[in-house]
């Protein structure tokens, strides 16, 4: 398989009841911070969360899987991150972040941090996929995938091989694709069920 792609941005059981210090202290600072994200664009430090917590319609975080999103982040558990690291990352960025219980005190075990996925390829195949929905507000054609999703229904071009190991192409929206090698650790480490993973077809 060329690569994977993972439906994970779609599934609303991973937005989990949280606020974020970045938006609570500075909402402006923060909606400019995600717009950037959106771009692909680098961080600086001070634009990522240091602290999220429950909000108030929250019950109490017992556990937190191992990618989740948090008030604008997605975030990654301790354990993701040690596989990811050990990967081509590229220019992505990592940030710790704490997260706390809805009286902002109490931590939730683990360690968590914020993704920003900065890299950027242009390798989808959207003649060769199944099902992709095109975006009639977009201005170049660009694409998200079918409202249910199935093996194969993503094509990539083989040039995706090269590069990061985690990526988000720039045609595709609402999903992020990994290399084949990243998939295989994350299944090895029983990770990717959480990931939500399924294989890209070879594209022309």
């Amino acid at each position: 398989m060329p690569a994977f792609f993972s439906t994970a941005f779609s599934d609303p059981t991973l937005i989990k009841k949280l606020d974020a210090d970045f938006v609570v202290d500075d909402n402006e600072a923060a909606i400019a911070a995600l717009n950037a994200m959106d771009r692909g664009e680098t961080l600086c430090p001070d634009q990522f969360p240091r602290r999220i917590w429950g909000d108030r319609h929250s019950k109490p975080i017992k556990r937190l899987p191992d990618l989740f999103y948090a008030n604008g982040w997605w975030c990654v558990s301790q354990r993701a991150r040690e596989i990811l690291a050990v990967h081509d990352m590229g220019a992505n960025q990592f940030s710790a972040v704490e997260i706390l219980q809805r009286d902002r005190v109490t931590p939730v075990a683990g360690r968590f941090f914020a993704i920003n996925i900065v890299e950027r390829k242009d390798t989808l195949d959207e003649a060769a996929s199944n099902g992709l929905r095109q975006n009639p507000y977009s201005k170049m054609p660009v694409f998200n995938l079918p409202f249910v999703a199935s093996p194969g229904d993503v094509a990539i071009r083989g040039i995706a091989a090269g590069g990061a190991d985690l990526w988000i192409e720039r045609r595709l929206q609402r999903t992020f694709l990994i290399s084949s090698r990243l998939a295989q650790a994350l299944a090895q480490a029983g990770l990717e069920k959480g990931f939500q993973l399924l294989p890209c077809r070879a594209g022309e």
